[in-house]
């Protein structure tokens, strides 16, 4: 009864939508192959709600026509779940997995005597061996030869100058910055560059480590594993051996489970379930982590800052580190529980995002979803001023909090 409730739904769609086909046949023949590769994804997207979504809808066909009057909001009451075009779906598919091809720079909108403009913010030896310098401002790119007809960044998007930035490796673009008033038009090759999740460790104590994870991607793992030992390599003597670790979360949005779990197995030796799913069958699945050398660096004592844009997988690392005694720094975090699986197969080059499971932490079940990870110690940074991109390190209150904190610990046997 469902299936030809949804395929008479389907129908209907089609059948709205073959007047426009008629009256704009002459000017675009292509409409038509346009509305039914639409029409294919529309049906994609509804079968994956009625048999994968968290909460088995209660008419499809009702559910089709919500999203239609409601845009991206796929499912009533979930603001996690959403459709991604081919454009972005690659991108995002990049950033996870930590590999993109590009001319080897970061930039970020910042503010300039011009306005807001994209600023080059970090150089690769590749890019600066091609001329890129920091503080570079991004006027327009060409994409093919003879480069005559550039792409002008201004009023771009970020993720809209992202994706004219990369493309396939080896493939050359020409690329206009402005230095000191004087433009350059630099022409590069595409190639594959490591995107780094941890964009920060270092010692700010002698026996005092840092690391800040921005998200987690496929090879935070390995980088977790690199910046550890780097960091307990610096000074290996015992009497200034790294005996404590910062572990930043802020703006940390999450990312890939098994890697967050990976890194609170390295921590800890806690060997109870950490996390259980549960789904639509209202069954907790236990999640463990499969890390290789559980407890590796256990020794530790572990102090971590979060803030309220701390999110998902940065929230269950904290969530386990705070039930495993560590001290949590800075503000409630953003409260979002529950897992996505991503679609990335749909037709026409479209990916789904769609809620499937919530998670809750350790044997209590403990429940972020709307709720967050309230802090240890509660303290607030200012906010950011215009143009600024990160607080100096003075004025970074809750990391100073930290360091006094996790001085203490150290003190402590």
């Amino acid at each position: 009864m469902k299936r030809r409730s949804a395929t008479v739904f389907l129908i209907m769609i089609i059948l709205t939508l073959i007047p426009r086909v008629f009256i704009y046949a002459e000017k675009s023949p292509d409409n038509k192959e346009k509305i039914e590769k639409a029409v294919n994804v529309f049906r994609k997207v509804l079968e994956h709600i009625n048999e994968d979504f968290i909460e088995k809808p209660d008419d499809i066909e009702k559910c089709g026509y919500k999203i239609i009057n409601g845009g991206m909001k796929l499912c009533p009451g979930d603001t996690h779940s959403y459709l991604v075009g081919p454009p972005e779906q690659r991108r995002v598919a990049e950033d996870f997995d930590g590999r993109f091809s590009g001319p080897g720079f970061e930039f970020n909108l910042k503010q300039t005597n011009d306005g807001r403009q994209f600023v080059i913010i970090s150089t690769s030896t590749y890019a600066r061996e091609a001329g890129f310098a920091i503080g570079d401002i991004l006027v327009g790119i060409s994409t093919a030869a003879p480069f005559s007809e550039p792409i002008l960044f201004e009023g771009k998007l970020k993720n809209e100058a992202t994706d004219l930035l990369r493309g396939n490796t080896g493939t050359e673009i020409a690329i206009i910055v402005k230095r000191d008033d004087v433009f350059k038009n630099i022409i590069i090759k595409r190639v594959v560059i490591e995107i780094e999740t941890i964009f920060d460790f270092r010692k700010v104590r002698q026996h005092l480590g840092y690391i800040a994870i921005s998200e987690f991607g496929a090879n935070t793992t390995n980088e977790f594993n690199k910046a550890v030992s780097e960091l307990q390599t610096l000074d290996s003597e015992n009497s200034k051996k790294m005996k404590a670790l910062i572990l930043d979360l802020r703006n940390n949005r999450g990312g890939y489970l098994d890697n967050c779990l990976d890194v609170f197995g390295l921590l800890s030796n806690n060997s109870e379930v950490p996390l259980y799913l549960i789904g639509r069958n209202g069954i907790p699945e236990p999640k463990f982590s499969n890390v290789y050398n559980r407890g590796k660096y256990a020794d530790l004592k572990i102090v971590v800052i979060v803030n309220k844009e701390s999110a998902s997988g940065s929230e269950i690392l904290a969530g386990l580190l705070k039930e495993d005694g560590a001290p949590i720094i800075g503000e409630r975090t953003f409260g979002k529980g529950s897992v996505q699986i991503y679609y990335y197969n749909l037709p026409n080059g479209v990916g789904l995002h769609l809620t499937t499971q919530k998670y809750y932490l350790t044997k209590n079940m403990l429940a972020v979803d709307g709720k967050g990870i309230n802090p240890t110690i509660e303290i607030k940074n200012r906010e950011l001023k215009y143009g600024e991109e990160k607080l100096p390190e003075a004025e970074d209150i809750q990391l100073q909090k930290a360091i006094e904190v996790a001085e203490e610990l150290i003190k402590t046997k």
